[in-house]
């Protein structure tokens, strides 16, 4: 085994560690959803804080051995996003775990925002960063945004500008209240589309029953959540519903990005977060590739779509 560098990343529903070697290939990827109660939709801060040092010190014993004399860096998610005021409890449990770690292998540690990640995981040492404005579209279970970024070669992670986003809830909780109101286990996303599986050949034409608008990039998700358990209790059975509900989330992504791709003229589009994995709203976002053949459009791969630390692990090939 040759050098490579650690990742530790710690989001509100999962604990991620990952190795990545000098060339960016994945050597060791492991990830713990944290445990939510039956009939809850989330967990409070010190709950999943209390989870993540419970779940650190087994995922570490689980690295190989014989590659942790080659880690030359430790890279951690300290932050949501790289913008002022941006704070979580939960991160700190991975900064404390790598500081540790760091102490006891001789490395240094580099932060980074948990944002950073999701784009790093999208990217491979053959994508150019520096100097490409990159619009980013991060949809997961507490983030909705679309946001411009662009890396600075100063400090070494990605500097970040907000265009759009929900303005309430993120459609990874609209996706989950109304998945345990249905009666599936959080988090849902997974379990709705598997009862839709069957459906993968069908096509869907769009009939607009649920009241999807944005203004200039911003939206309202919670009047979502209550139209459509009123289609529910009005007889519509969970797999029309689901079916109709994420094909006119991925519309409705769509179109934005339409707006929004129009007027911030990006050089790049990365659609990443855990609700990109959703193989509905993934098919409908294909249109762009059609829409925009001179744009570098990746959409992620859908295991490095949820919260990992395969991203931030990558983040520190950047830093030569």
């Amino acid at each position: 085994m040759e050098t490579c560098f650690l990742g530790i990343d710690t989001s509100n529903y999962t604990t991620s560690m990952a190795l990545v070697d000098v060339k960016g290939n994945v050597l060791f990827d492991k990830r713990i959803v944290l445990t939510v109660k039956p009939g809850e939709i989330g967990l409070r801060q010190s709950d999943a804080f209390y989870q993540h040092v419970m779940n650190l010190p087994g995922i570490f014993f689980d690295l190989p051995s014989e590659g942790l004399k080659f880690i030359q860096g430790i890279g951690v998610s300290t932050r949501p996003r790289n913008v002022e005021g941006s704070y979580m409890p939960v991160f700190n449990a991975g900064l404390q775990f790598a500081k540790v770690i760091g102490k006891s292998l001789g490395c240094p540690v580099y932060e980074y925002a948990h944002q950073d990640g999701h784009i790093m995981a999208a990217l491979g040492l053959e994508h150019q960063i520096i100097g490409k404005k990159t619009m980013n579209v991060h949809i997961s279970g507490g983030t909705t945004e679309i946001f411009n970024s662009r890396w600075s070669s100063e400090e070494k992670y990605f500097e970040t500008d907000i265009i759009g986003g929900s303005k309430d809830i993120s459609i990874g909780q609209l996706v989950d209240r109304i998945g345990v109101y249905m009666g599936y286990p959080f988090p849902c996303g997974q379990h709705m589309e598997g009862a839709i599986n069957q459906l993968k050949t069908c096509e869907y034409k769009t009939t607009k029953r649920l009241p999807l608008k944005a203004a200039e990039g911003m939206f309202n998700l919670s009047g979502i959540e209550n139209k459509g358990k009123q289609l529910l209790e009005k007889g519509m059975s969970k797999e029309d519903f689901l079916f109709m509900f994420f094909n006119e989330l991925g519309d409705f992504l769509c179109n934005i990005l339409k707006e929004a791709i129009a007027k911030e003229k990006p050089d790049r589009l990365i659609l990443a977060g855990g609700v990109m994995s959703n193989f509905w709203i993934r098919k409908r976002l294909q249109s762009l590739f059609d829409l925009y053949p001179d744009l570098e459009i990746i959409l992620t791969p859908s295991v490095y779509c949820t919260d990992n630390a395969v991203g931030i692990a990558k983040m520190l090939l950047r830093r030569g």
